[in-house]
């Protein structure tokens, strides 16, 4: 019988070490906070937070307006006060999966939030070093009115100049297991003009890497469907179960 039992944990085991199989074992309910990019909203991220909810995680999808206004006001105003408000049990650790902006709104909250129980964090095409494309919207007479109006405050923070907001108002260093999934397929014909390298069409695979991250992957997704894409879910629950992604035999 004990060997009967050994082999059936055993194949559970070899089951979660597949990120096509992955179930998250043991996570407590803990919560799972989700941050969905610029110009989205939480339908965004709908898949992961139907993919963690059956893995037992407390999901919280939050929505906030994020062209209205900069990063430094939704990271207070929106992501602070949902932790505050919706994180209540103290014994839970709290994880996040964050989509583009919502990886440097997090960035900035971490800078001034340290007692929380913050475990694992996601960053899904995080434009951690600035975005090309943000720069040449910005300056370009045919363009900039529009991508003012329309991508706001927060929007014009991510260029990737060395003077940018992600560049001087943001921390290197992250004192938390981060994991971040980059995409490397770009489908609009102009952006390696603006591109150099490996891009998903709006951040390069260079730009999304962080100086103190656990691990780092790229996939193959245009920045705009990453957060559907089946990979990047599945990766998504790897990490967050064994502080890795699943990079295959």
């Amino acid at each position: 019988m004990n060997f009967l039992f050994e082999a059936v944990i055993s194949f559970i085991n070899e089951l979660c070490k597949s990120p096509a199989k992955c179930v998250s074992i043991g996570n407590n309910g803990d919560y799972v906070i989700l941050l969905h990019a610029l110009a989205r909203s939480n339908r965004s991220m709908k898949k992961i937070e139907h993919d963690l909810s059956d893995e037992g995680y407390n999901v919280i999808n939050l929505n906030y307006p994020s062209t209205k206004y900069s990063i430094e006001y939704l990271s207070e105003k929106y992501l602070a006060k949902a932790i505050k408000k919706l994180c209540t049990d103290r014994k839970k650790k709290i994880h996040f999966v964050a989509s583009s902006l919502g990886g440097i709104i997090l960035r900035h909250y971490l800078q001034t939030n340290h007692k929380l129980n913050i475990d694992k964090i996601v960053m899904i095409a995080p434009p951690n070093k600035g975005s090309e494309v943000v720069d040449f919207m910005k300056k370009n007479v045919f363009f900039r009115g529009f991508f003012r109006w329309f991508f706001g405050p927060a929007g014009q923070q991510l260029g990737n100049k060395k003077n940018s907001f992600v560049n001087t108002a943001l921390e290197n260093t992250i004192h938390h297991e981060i994991g971040v999934i980059a995409g490397d397929s770009c489908i609009n014909p102009f952006i390696p003009f603006l591109i150099k390298g490996p891009n998903d069409g709006r951040v390069s695979v260079k730009s999304t890497k962080l100086k103190n991250m656990k691990d780092h992957i790229v996939i193959h997704s245009p920045h705009c469907f990453i957060t559907s894409n089946n990979e990047c879910i599945k990766q998504v629950s790897y990490f967050l179960s064994y502080g890795i992604f699943y990079h295959g035999d």
